[in-house]
Protein backbone atom coordinates (compact mmCIF):
# COMPACT_ATOMS: atom_id res chain seq x y z
CA UNK A 1 0.00 0.00 0.00
CA UNK A 2 2.63 2.47 0.61
CA UNK A 3 4.17 1.88 -2.39
CA UNK A 4 0.93 2.43 -4.25
CA UNK A 5 0.48 5.71 -2.16
CA UNK A 6 4.02 7.13 -3.31
CA UNK A 7 3.38 6.19 -6.86
CA UNK A 8 0.00 8.11 -6.47
CA UNK A 9 1.94 10.89 -4.50
CA UNK A 10 4.53 11.07 -7.46
CA UNK A 11 1.85 11.48 -10.11
CA UNK A 12 0.21 13.62 -8.24
CA UNK A 13 3.21 16.68 -8.43
CA UNK A 14 4.18 15.58 -11.97
CA UNK A 15 0.83 16.01 -12.99
CA UNK A 16 0.74 19.50 -10.97
CA UNK A 17 4.17 20.56 -12.20
CA UNK A 18 2.93 20.21 -15.98
CA UNK A 19 0.01 22.15 -14.97
CA UNK A 20 2.31 24.90 -13.64
CA UNK A 21 4.08 25.29 -16.66
CA UNK A 22 1.07 25.46 -18.64
CA UNK A 23 -0.18 28.59 -16.15
CA UNK A 24 3.30 30.01 -16.75
CA UNK A 25 3.19 29.70 -20.34
CA UNK A 26 -0.34 30.98 -21.05
CA UNK A 27 0.58 33.82 -18.56
CA UNK A 28 3.82 34.95 -20.67
CA UNK A 29 1.73 34.66 -23.71
CA UNK A 30 -1.18 36.73 -22.61
CA UNK A 31 1.03 39.21 -21.76
CA UNK A 32 2.76 39.40 -25.07
CA UNK A 33 -0.71 39.17 -26.56
CA UNK A 34 -1.74 42.92 -23.85
CA UNK A 35 1.70 44.48 -25.08
CA UNK A 36 0.77 43.59 -28.88
CA UNK A 37 -3.08 44.74 -28.44
CA UNK A 38 -1.95 48.27 -26.42
CA UNK A 39 1.26 48.69 -29.36
CA UNK A 40 -1.82 48.30 -32.08
CA UNK A 41 -4.41 50.83 -30.39
CA UNK A 42 -1.73 53.42 -30.20
CA UNK A 43 -1.10 53.02 -33.93
CA UNK A 44 -4.45 52.94 -34.78
CA UNK A 45 -5.19 56.28 -32.53
CA UNK A 46 -1.48 57.78 -34.10
CA UNK A 47 -2.65 57.08 -37.97
CA UNK A 48 -6.58 58.16 -36.90
CA UNK A 49 -5.26 61.68 -35.90
CA UNK A 50 -2.79 61.64 -38.96
CA UNK A 51 -5.26 61.06 -41.48
CA UNK A 52 -7.44 63.72 -40.17
CA UNK A 53 -5.13 66.01 -39.78
CA UNK A 54 -4.31 65.26 -43.55
CA UNK A 55 -7.55 65.51 -44.78
CA UNK A 56 -8.02 68.69 -43.13
CA UNK A 57 -5.37 70.13 -45.16
CA UNK A 58 -6.51 68.99 -48.63
CA UNK A 59 -3.60 66.69 -49.17
CA UNK A 60 -4.67 63.19 -48.85
CA UNK A 61 -2.95 61.17 -51.44
CA UNK A 62 -4.59 58.83 -53.65
CA UNK A 63 -8.18 58.05 -54.09
CA UNK A 64 -10.86 57.45 -51.70
CA UNK A 65 -12.28 54.42 -53.74
CA UNK A 66 -9.04 52.19 -54.75
CA UNK A 67 -7.39 49.57 -52.45
CA UNK A 68 -3.30 50.09 -52.69
CA UNK A 69 -0.25 48.11 -52.76
CA UNK A 70 3.23 48.94 -52.91
CA UNK A 71 6.06 47.23 -54.01
CA UNK A 72 9.25 46.94 -51.63
CA UNK A 73 9.95 49.18 -49.30
CA UNK A 74 7.03 50.93 -47.30
CA UNK A 75 7.00 54.68 -48.85
CA UNK A 76 5.12 57.72 -47.66
CA UNK A 77 2.62 56.83 -50.13
CA UNK A 78 1.97 53.51 -49.46
CA UNK A 79 1.66 54.63 -45.68
CA UNK A 80 -1.11 57.34 -46.49
CA UNK A 81 -2.76 54.87 -48.54
CA UNK A 82 -3.37 52.13 -45.73
CA UNK A 83 -4.29 55.02 -43.35
CA UNK A 84 -6.76 56.28 -45.89
CA UNK A 85 -8.13 52.56 -46.14
CA UNK A 86 -8.17 52.32 -42.05
CA UNK A 87 -10.05 55.39 -41.81
CA UNK A 88 -12.65 54.64 -44.65
CA UNK A 89 -12.88 51.25 -44.45
CA UNK A 90 -14.10 51.00 -48.23
CA UNK A 91 -11.90 49.07 -50.41
CA UNK A 92 -13.43 48.48 -53.81
CA UNK A 93 -13.07 44.96 -55.24
CA UNK A 94 -11.94 45.01 -58.81
CA UNK A 95 -14.10 43.77 -61.62
CA UNK A 96 -12.00 41.02 -63.93
CA UNK A 97 -14.26 39.57 -66.26
CA UNK A 98 -13.20 36.22 -67.20
CA UNK A 99 -10.76 36.13 -63.87
CA UNK A 100 -12.62 36.55 -61.07
CA UNK A 101 -13.18 34.00 -58.73
CA UNK A 102 -16.89 32.83 -57.05
CA UNK A 103 -17.53 30.46 -54.24
CA UNK A 104 -18.37 26.88 -55.63
CA UNK A 105 -19.34 25.12 -52.18
CA UNK A 106 -19.05 25.18 -48.44
CA UNK A 107 -17.25 22.59 -46.34
CA UNK A 108 -19.59 22.59 -43.05
CA UNK A 109 -19.01 20.33 -39.82
CA UNK A 110 -16.67 21.68 -37.82
CA UNK A 111 -18.21 23.20 -34.09
CA UNK A 112 -15.28 25.93 -33.94
CA UNK A 113 -13.06 28.85 -35.73
CA UNK A 114 -10.81 26.76 -38.55
CA UNK A 115 -7.34 27.65 -38.81
CA UNK A 116 -6.38 25.91 -41.32
CA UNK A 117 -7.15 23.84 -44.74
CA UNK A 118 -4.84 22.34 -47.35
CA UNK A 119 -5.62 20.79 -50.39
CA UNK A 120 -3.39 17.20 -50.64
CA UNK A 121 -0.82 17.50 -53.65
CA UNK A 122 -3.07 15.27 -55.52
CA UNK A 123 -5.96 18.16 -54.98
CA UNK A 124 -8.92 15.11 -54.48
CA UNK A 125 -8.83 15.64 -50.75
CA UNK A 126 -8.71 18.74 -48.35
CA UNK A 127 -7.50 18.30 -44.87
CA UNK A 128 -8.62 20.86 -42.21
CA UNK A 129 -7.94 21.83 -38.53
CA UNK A 130 -9.84 23.83 -35.72
CA UNK A 131 -10.51 24.49 -32.56
CA UNK A 132 -12.61 22.20 -31.94
CA UNK A 133 -9.84 19.85 -31.52
CA UNK A 134 -10.67 17.61 -34.63
CA UNK A 135 -8.74 17.13 -38.04
CA UNK A 136 -11.02 16.48 -40.40
CA UNK A 137 -10.73 15.08 -44.28
CA UNK A 138 -13.37 15.99 -47.18
CA UNK A 139 -13.57 14.78 -50.28
CA UNK A 140 -13.60 17.27 -53.21
CA UNK A 141 -15.16 16.55 -56.89
CA UNK A 142 -17.66 17.24 -59.35
CA UNK A 143 -20.90 16.07 -60.29
CA UNK A 144 -22.30 14.92 -63.33
CA UNK A 145 -23.38 18.61 -64.40
CA UNK A 146 -19.64 19.63 -63.43
CA UNK A 147 -20.33 21.62 -60.29
CA UNK A 148 -17.87 21.29 -57.63
CA UNK A 149 -18.66 19.52 -54.52
CA UNK A 150 -17.26 18.70 -50.82
CA UNK A 151 -18.29 15.71 -48.51
CA UNK A 152 -16.46 15.45 -45.09
CA UNK A 153 -14.89 11.51 -45.29
CA UNK A 154 -13.24 11.53 -42.33
CA UNK A 155 -13.02 12.84 -38.46
CA UNK A 156 -9.88 12.68 -36.38
CA UNK A 157 -10.27 13.42 -32.95
CA UNK A 158 -7.20 13.01 -30.77
CA UNK A 159 -6.42 16.24 -29.87
CA UNK A 160 -6.91 17.62 -26.44
CA UNK A 161 -6.18 21.19 -27.67
CA UNK A 162 -7.37 23.22 -30.72
CA UNK A 163 -5.31 21.78 -33.88
CA UNK A 164 -3.06 24.86 -35.23
CA UNK A 165 -1.75 23.15 -38.36
CA UNK A 166 -1.54 20.09 -40.83
CA UNK A 167 0.58 18.64 -43.27
CA UNK A 168 0.41 15.64 -46.07
CA UNK A 169 2.67 13.51 -46.86
CA UNK A 170 4.27 13.56 -50.68
CA UNK A 171 2.58 10.81 -51.18
CA UNK A 172 -0.83 11.41 -49.46
CA UNK A 173 -1.10 8.57 -47.95
CA UNK A 174 -0.77 9.87 -44.12
CA UNK A 175 -1.20 13.85 -42.47
CA UNK A 176 0.45 14.86 -39.79
CA UNK A 177 -1.41 17.58 -37.72
CA UNK A 178 0.13 19.80 -34.71
CA UNK A 179 -1.71 20.74 -31.70
CA UNK A 180 -1.74 23.50 -28.35
CA UNK A 181 -1.99 20.49 -26.52
CA UNK A 182 1.95 19.97 -27.32
CA UNK A 183 1.39 16.95 -29.84
CA UNK A 184 2.36 16.30 -33.03
CA UNK A 185 0.15 13.31 -34.60
CA UNK A 186 0.66 11.16 -37.69
CA UNK A 187 -2.31 9.83 -39.17
CA UNK A 188 -2.63 7.22 -41.28
CA UNK A 189 -5.79 8.20 -43.77
CA UNK A 190 -6.81 4.48 -44.22
CA UNK A 191 -7.54 3.63 -41.13
CA UNK A 192 -8.40 6.63 -39.73
CA UNK A 193 -6.34 6.71 -36.81
CA UNK A 194 -2.79 7.95 -35.32
CA UNK A 195 -0.09 5.60 -35.91
CA UNK A 196 2.50 7.52 -33.36
CA UNK A 197 2.39 11.04 -31.37
CA UNK A 198 4.74 13.17 -29.99
CA UNK A 199 4.69 14.70 -27.54
CA UNK A 200 6.96 18.66 -27.36
CA UNK A 201 8.19 21.73 -24.95
CA UNK A 202 5.49 24.37 -25.82
CA UNK A 203 2.29 24.82 -27.75
CA UNK A 204 2.57 23.50 -31.55
CA UNK A 205 2.47 26.39 -33.86
CA UNK A 206 3.15 24.77 -37.01
CA UNK A 207 4.27 21.57 -38.88
CA UNK A 208 5.47 20.42 -42.18
CA UNK A 209 6.11 17.27 -43.50
CA UNK A 210 9.66 16.64 -45.44
CA UNK A 211 9.11 16.93 -49.06
CA UNK A 212 11.61 13.99 -50.27
CA UNK A 213 11.13 11.61 -46.85
CA UNK A 214 7.42 11.14 -45.32
CA UNK A 215 9.10 9.82 -42.38
CA UNK A 216 10.47 13.10 -41.24
CA UNK A 217 8.17 15.85 -39.80
CA UNK A 218 9.46 19.86 -38.37
CA UNK A 219 7.41 21.30 -35.72
CA UNK A 220 7.61 24.80 -35.03
CA UNK A 221 6.84 25.98 -30.95
CA UNK A 222 6.10 28.26 -28.40
CA UNK A 223 9.15 27.27 -26.68
CA UNK A 224 11.43 28.97 -29.07
CA UNK A 225 12.08 25.56 -31.18
CA UNK A 226 12.17 23.63 -34.47
CA UNK A 227 11.65 20.37 -33.76
CA UNK A 228 12.82 17.47 -36.24
CA UNK A 229 10.63 14.27 -35.78
CA UNK A 230 11.72 10.69 -37.73
CA UNK A 231 8.28 8.62 -37.44
CA UNK A 232 11.34 5.46 -37.45
CA UNK A 233 12.61 6.92 -33.85
CA UNK A 234 10.92 7.64 -31.00
CA UNK A 235 13.23 10.27 -29.81
CA UNK A 236 13.67 13.54 -31.55
CA UNK A 237 16.21 13.10 -34.12
CA UNK A 238 17.35 17.56 -34.05
CA UNK A 239 16.39 20.52 -32.05
CA UNK A 240 16.35 24.13 -33.05
CA UNK A 241 17.02 26.84 -30.92
CA UNK A 242 15.96 29.85 -31.55
CA UNK A 243 15.24 33.49 -29.81
CA UNK A 244 11.91 33.57 -30.98
CA UNK A 245 8.00 31.45 -30.98
CA UNK A 246 8.34 29.37 -33.86
CA UNK A 247 5.03 30.67 -36.52
CA UNK A 248 6.34 29.36 -39.34
CA UNK A 249 8.33 26.75 -41.22
CA UNK A 250 9.01 25.72 -44.95
CA UNK A 251 11.20 24.14 -46.66
CA UNK A 252 14.09 25.27 -50.00
CA UNK A 253 12.97 23.75 -53.07
CA UNK A 254 15.91 21.69 -52.92
CA UNK A 255 15.25 20.70 -49.47
CA UNK A 256 18.94 21.44 -48.23
CA UNK A 257 17.44 24.36 -46.20
CA UNK A 258 14.60 24.82 -43.40
CA UNK A 259 13.18 28.52 -43.58
CA UNK A 260 11.47 29.67 -40.21
CA UNK A 261 9.17 32.95 -39.36
CA UNK A 262 8.96 33.78 -36.32
CA UNK A 263 7.41 36.28 -32.87
CA UNK A 264 10.64 38.90 -33.88
CA UNK A 265 9.59 39.57 -37.08
CA UNK A 266 13.17 37.56 -38.21
CA UNK A 267 13.37 35.04 -41.35
CA UNK A 268 15.97 32.71 -40.66
CA UNK A 269 17.74 29.97 -43.13
CA UNK A 270 19.00 26.73 -41.24
CA UNK A 271 21.16 24.53 -43.45
CA UNK A 272 20.34 20.73 -42.69
CA UNK A 273 23.38 19.80 -44.05
CA UNK A 274 25.03 21.46 -41.36
CA UNK A 275 23.31 19.27 -38.57
CA UNK A 276 25.13 17.32 -37.45
CA UNK A 277 28.27 20.17 -37.28
CA UNK A 278 26.73 22.89 -35.93
CA UNK A 279 22.70 24.94 -34.78
CA UNK A 280 24.05 27.04 -38.38
CA UNK A 281 21.62 29.95 -39.13
CA UNK A 282 21.25 33.25 -40.78
CA UNK A 283 19.15 36.31 -40.89
CA UNK A 284 18.03 36.20 -44.15
CA UNK A 285 15.10 39.14 -43.45
CA UNK A 286 13.99 41.40 -40.63
CA UNK A 287 10.99 43.46 -39.89
CA UNK A 288 12.27 46.35 -38.60
CA UNK A 289 9.15 46.84 -36.49
CA UNK A 290 9.85 43.55 -34.87
CA UNK A 291 6.12 42.83 -35.80
CA UNK A 292 5.90 38.65 -35.72
CA UNK A 293 5.83 36.76 -38.76
CA UNK A 294 3.00 34.36 -39.04
CA UNK A 295 3.13 32.26 -41.86
CA UNK A 296 6.11 31.20 -44.93
CA UNK A 297 5.75 29.46 -48.16
CA UNK A 298 7.96 29.01 -50.99
CA UNK A 299 6.66 28.66 -54.95
CA UNK A 300 9.12 27.08 -57.34
CA UNK A 301 8.84 28.93 -60.62
CA UNK A 302 11.22 26.18 -62.66
CA UNK A 303 12.15 23.16 -63.32
CA UNK A 304 15.42 23.54 -62.23
CA UNK A 305 14.52 24.64 -58.88
CA UNK A 306 16.99 28.53 -59.06
CA UNK A 307 13.90 30.56 -59.66
CA UNK A 308 11.64 30.47 -56.86
CA UNK A 309 9.98 33.26 -54.47
CA UNK A 310 8.98 33.46 -50.74
CA UNK A 311 5.66 35.01 -49.39
CA UNK A 312 5.68 36.12 -45.49
CA UNK A 313 2.67 36.78 -44.02
CA UNK A 314 3.17 39.28 -41.10
CA UNK A 315 1.59 41.06 -37.93
CA UNK A 316 1.63 44.47 -39.53
CA UNK A 317 -0.60 44.15 -42.49
CA UNK A 318 1.89 43.31 -44.96
CA UNK A 319 2.54 40.46 -47.03
CA UNK A 320 5.86 40.59 -48.48
CA UNK A 321 7.31 38.90 -51.26
CA UNK A 322 10.81 38.35 -51.91
CA UNK A 323 12.73 36.41 -54.65
CA UNK A 324 15.24 33.58 -53.07
CA UNK A 325 16.85 33.25 -57.24
CA UNK A 326 19.54 35.05 -59.21
CA UNK A 327 22.94 33.86 -61.08
CA UNK A 328 24.64 31.90 -58.72
CA UNK A 329 21.73 30.47 -56.82
CA UNK A 330 22.81 26.62 -57.99
CA UNK A 331 26.83 27.40 -56.42
CA UNK A 332 25.22 29.06 -53.55
CA UNK A 333 23.23 25.74 -52.51
CA UNK A 334 25.92 23.46 -53.13
CA UNK A 335 28.08 24.99 -50.05
CA UNK A 336 26.95 24.16 -46.83
CA UNK A 337 26.88 27.18 -44.79
CA UNK A 338 26.23 29.46 -47.17
CA UNK A 339 24.28 32.75 -46.10
CA UNK A 340 21.22 33.35 -47.33
CA UNK A 341 20.34 36.85 -48.79
CA UNK A 342 16.56 37.79 -49.68
CA UNK A 343 15.63 40.03 -52.07
CA UNK A 344 11.82 41.80 -51.56
CA UNK A 345 10.22 42.48 -54.81
CA UNK A 346 6.24 42.89 -53.42
CA UNK A 347 5.45 44.45 -50.19
CA UNK A 348 1.17 43.70 -50.78
CA UNK A 349 -1.41 45.76 -48.63
CA UNK A 350 -5.10 45.70 -48.45
CA UNK A 351 -5.96 42.85 -46.21
CA UNK A 352 -5.36 42.36 -41.99
CA UNK A 353 -3.01 39.95 -39.96
CA UNK A 354 -2.88 42.02 -36.72
CA UNK A 355 -2.38 39.50 -33.99
CA UNK A 356 -3.50 36.48 -35.87
CA UNK A 357 -1.77 33.35 -37.54
CA UNK A 358 -3.10 34.22 -40.56
CA UNK A 359 -1.73 32.25 -43.80
CA UNK A 360 -1.11 32.77 -47.31
CA UNK A 361 -0.45 30.39 -50.40
CA UNK A 362 0.87 30.96 -54.06
CA UNK A 363 -0.81 30.05 -57.37
CA UNK A 364 1.31 28.97 -60.61
CA UNK A 365 -0.93 28.99 -63.64
CA UNK A 366 0.10 26.76 -66.02
CA UNK A 367 0.92 28.28 -68.84
CA UNK A 368 2.59 31.10 -66.65
CA UNK A 369 6.01 32.58 -68.62
CA UNK A 370 8.13 33.63 -66.22
CA UNK A 371 11.64 35.73 -67.26
CA UNK A 372 14.36 33.41 -67.45
CA UNK A 373 16.20 35.38 -64.69
CA UNK A 374 13.05 36.09 -62.15
CA UNK A 375 15.27 38.85 -60.06
CA UNK A 376 16.70 41.13 -62.82
CA UNK A 377 12.91 42.00 -63.91
CA UNK A 378 14.59 43.36 -66.78
CA UNK A 379 12.37 41.33 -69.38
CA UNK A 380 9.45 41.68 -67.71
CA UNK A 381 9.83 45.34 -66.59
CA UNK A 382 8.62 46.74 -69.50
CA UNK A 383 5.38 45.06 -69.78
CA UNK A 384 2.70 46.26 -67.59
CA UNK A 385 -0.72 44.51 -69.14
CA UNK A 386 -2.04 42.06 -67.06
CA UNK A 387 -2.26 38.39 -68.19
CA UNK A 388 -5.56 37.57 -69.65
CA UNK A 389 -6.61 34.22 -67.92
CA UNK A 390 -5.88 32.67 -65.02
CA UNK A 391 -3.58 29.48 -66.86
CA UNK A 392 -1.29 32.25 -67.13
CA UNK A 393 -0.78 34.08 -63.83
CA UNK A 394 1.04 34.02 -60.78
CA UNK A 395 -1.36 34.93 -57.85
CA UNK A 396 -0.82 34.95 -54.15
CA UNK A 397 -4.02 34.43 -51.63
CA UNK A 398 -4.17 35.29 -48.14
CA UNK A 399 -6.83 35.22 -45.11
CA UNK A 400 -7.60 38.12 -43.70
CA UNK A 401 -8.94 39.54 -40.04
CA UNK A 402 -11.61 41.58 -41.55
CA UNK A 403 -13.73 38.22 -43.18
CA UNK A 404 -12.40 38.58 -46.34
CA UNK A 405 -9.66 36.61 -48.84
CA UNK A 406 -7.54 38.79 -50.79
CA UNK A 407 -6.36 37.94 -54.63
CA UNK A 408 -3.02 39.77 -55.68
CA UNK A 409 -1.40 39.38 -59.15
CA UNK A 410 2.33 39.28 -59.06
CA UNK A 411 2.65 37.95 -62.40
CA UNK A 412 4.96 40.99 -63.64
CA UNK A 413 8.26 40.67 -61.25
CA UNK A 414 8.49 44.92 -61.36
CA UNK A 415 4.97 45.48 -59.66
CA UNK A 416 2.07 43.47 -57.94
CA UNK A 417 -1.77 44.07 -58.01
CA UNK A 418 -4.42 43.69 -56.08
CA UNK A 419 -7.17 41.11 -58.08
CA UNK A 420 -9.96 40.57 -55.96
CA UNK A 421 -11.40 40.41 -52.70
CA UNK A 422 -13.48 36.81 -51.89
CA UNK A 423 -16.28 37.83 -49.76
CA UNK A 424 -18.69 35.24 -47.99
CA UNK A 425 -17.12 34.48 -44.94
CA UNK A 426 -18.94 35.79 -41.77
CA UNK A 427 -15.84 36.14 -39.48
CA UNK A 428 -11.99 36.31 -39.35
CA UNK A 429 -10.36 34.13 -42.93
CA UNK A 430 -7.28 32.42 -40.91
CA UNK A 431 -5.68 30.50 -44.42
CA UNK A 432 -6.03 30.86 -47.96
CA UNK A 433 -4.88 27.64 -49.70
CA UNK A 434 -4.58 27.15 -53.24
CA UNK A 435 -4.71 23.80 -55.06
CA UNK A 436 -1.52 22.48 -56.47
CA UNK A 437 -2.48 22.33 -59.68
CA UNK A 438 -6.03 24.14 -60.99
CA UNK A 439 -7.07 27.85 -59.95
CA UNK A 440 -9.05 26.54 -56.63
CA UNK A 441 -9.11 28.44 -53.23
CA UNK A 442 -10.00 26.70 -49.81
CA UNK A 443 -10.60 29.43 -47.30
CA UNK A 444 -10.80 28.35 -43.43
CA UNK A 445 -12.65 30.89 -41.50
CA UNK A 446 -13.50 31.63 -37.23
CA UNK A 447 -16.94 31.25 -38.96
CA UNK A 448 -16.39 27.56 -38.59
CA UNK A 449 -16.87 27.15 -42.31
CA UNK A 450 -14.41 26.57 -45.28
CA UNK A 451 -15.34 27.53 -48.91
CA UNK A 452 -13.76 26.37 -52.00
CA UNK A 453 -13.51 28.77 -54.97
CA UNK A 454 -12.95 28.72 -58.11
CA UNK A 455 -12.77 30.38 -61.52
CA UNK A 456 -16.09 32.37 -62.43
CA UNK A 457 -18.39 31.11 -65.49
CA UNK A 458 -18.33 32.80 -67.76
Amino acid sequence: MSTSAASLTREVHSAQRSIDLVEMENKTLRSKLEKMEREYKELKRAYFELSIKQRSSNHMVGSQDSLTISDGIDTSEGIQDQLQEEVHNKPVQRKEEGKSFSCKCDLEGHAGAVYVARFCHKGQYIASGSLDKSVRIWTVQSDSAGRLQGEEKSILQEHNLNVSDVSWTSDDLFLVSGAYDRSVKYWDLQACKSVSSYELCGFVLCCVCHPLDCNQIWAGTSQNQACLIDKRSSTFASVLQNDGMMNGLCFTPDCNKLFSGDSKGCIKAWDLRMMNESACDSVAFHIESNKPISDLHFATLSQSQEISLLAANSYDNILRVFSRANVGSHERDQMPGSRESLRMIHSLQGHKNKNFPIRSSFFRGKLYNYANDFASTQQLASSTSRSTTLDKSLLVATGSVDKYCYVYDISNPSFGEFFQKLEGHADRVYCASFHHEKPLIVTASADSKMKIWGPRER
